[in-house]
């Protein structure tokens, strides 16, 4: 029997459980032993998991002792401030246990529970902060970035570099912080036909008027002709063309679905 309580407990936050057998049958196994190392941890076991208190206490011979559990665990629970509130049995608890070595013993294995729960947060945020200085910072930078974080010395070849390149980077985040939450909700606008024609445009700009490489910033139709604003070698033009001099299939018939449009 202790050989297998301790086994079974080890996985109910104390080193001695199985997560698949059942919580109430392993409190009634505890009851049943009446160990006081094991019965110690009925408390916490009450804490932690969804227990039907009455159906154990129906259940069991050592109804007088787990009322006493019962009773010591919901004054536990009240001097912690914790929320978590358990049925009145009916009749006399015996009076076989110490109060304040259950109390010392539950506050010991639930301080270590919360403790390891921050440290899990703490390990979760950590990860998630690596992945996101990896999509934007080179693995050089991450070193030096970690290197500060930790108040630990680089060398000036280092702080230069960091000065003259990642430094701006961090400052343009900080700065773009509002920015981007405003920005990333917002559901992008997909037209491939438009920029399909964008790019007819300037293939038609550069075969057929000489243009390199041009960039066109908005056009409109009107009257039968074309107006084109571009970019080409840095400067701006604006030039109009007759209709009927784009020929080919495509062209045509995308400039009359779309009349005007502004790429800036």
């Amino acid at each position: 029997m202790g050989l297998d309580l301790e086994r079974r407990l080890a996985e109910a936050g104390f080193p001695m459980f199985s997560t698949g057998e059942d919580k109430e049958e392993l409190i009634l196994a505890i009851l049943k032993s009446r160990e006081i190392r094991y019965l110690k941890a009925i408390p916490l076991l009450l804490h932690r998991y969804d227990i039907d208190v009455r159906r154990i206490h129906d259940k069991t011979e050592q109804k007088a002792l787990f009322r006493e559990l019962v009773s010591h665990a919901t004054m536990i629970f009240a001097e912690l401030d914790i929320g978590k509130a358990l049925p009145l049995l009916p009749g006399r608890p015996s009076n076989e246990l110490n109060y304040s070595e259950l109390k010392e013993e539950f506050q010991l294995h639930f301080e270590e529970g919360k403790e390891l729960l921050v440290n899990r947060h703490r390990i979760e945020s950590e990860r998630q902060t690596r992945m996101w200085l990896a999509q934007l910072f080179t693995q050089k930078e991450r070193w030096i970035i970690g290197r500060i974080a930790e108040q630990k010395p680089i060398s000036r070849t280092d702080y230069e570099y960091y000065s003259r390149k990642t430094r701006k980077k961090l400052s343009a985040m900080a700065n773009l912080g509002d920015f981007a939450s405003t920005q990333l909700p917002l559901r992008p606008k997909v037209d491939e036909e438009l920029f399909g024609l964008k790019k007819l445009l300037e293939q038609w700009l550069t075969e057929h008027q000489k243009r390199k490489e041009p960039d066109i910033t908005r056009f409109f139709v009107l009257g039968g002709k074309v107006t084109l604003t571009f970019m080409e070698k840095g400067e701006m033009h604006t030039t109009s063309y007759d209709l009927k001099m784009f020929k080919d299939t495509q062209t045509t018939p995308l400039l009359k679905e779309h009349s005007r449009a502004d790429f800036s």
